[in-house]
């Protein structure tokens, strides 16, 4: 996919590489961030509305359910956000394996962090691009 005649291009365009690669480190991680915070403010809402309406038991069961998937993607942010801080550790240092590792679990569970952010799917995968361009030319 990233292959040097396909993506060549992409290298130069506007900025050099390890400055696309610096970006996409920053932004995945004021992403995972901000869906962070949106992520604990949801759960926190979901809760208090699950106790206010435990004696209606449909409203309760929906309030309990979307509880587990806030928990679910709850975790996926974490992980994402602990994965972007090592890749820009990796980045910043020079470092192969953390770079590589942050962009593992940033470039997996950024897609489940992200719910509320629909125009990051794009940015992401032109992200993941300059990345693994980065990481395989550069460092």
């Amino acid at each position: 996919m990233c292959s040097d005649e396909n993506c060549k291009c992409m290298d130069e365009c506007c900025c050099p590489l390890k400055s696309k690669s610096l970006f996409a480190c920053i932004w995945t991680l004021a992403h995972a961030g901000m869906a962070l915070i949106l992520e604990i403010c949801e759960l926190a809402t979901h809760s208090l509305l699950l106790s206010i309406f435990k004696d209606n038991e449909m409203l309760a069961a929906w309030f309990a359910s979307n509880n587990v998937l806030c928990a679910f993607t709850l975790t996926g942010t974490i992980v994402c956000l602990i994965g972007a801080v090592l890749q820009l550790i990796g980045h910043l240092k020079l470092n192969r394996c953390l770079y590589l590792v942050g962009l593992i679990l940033s470039s997996i569970f950024s897609f489940l962090s992200y719910p509320y952010f629909f125009y990051t799917i794009v940015v992401q995968i032109f992200c993941i691009i300059w990345c693994c361009r980065f990481y395989r030319l550069e460092m």
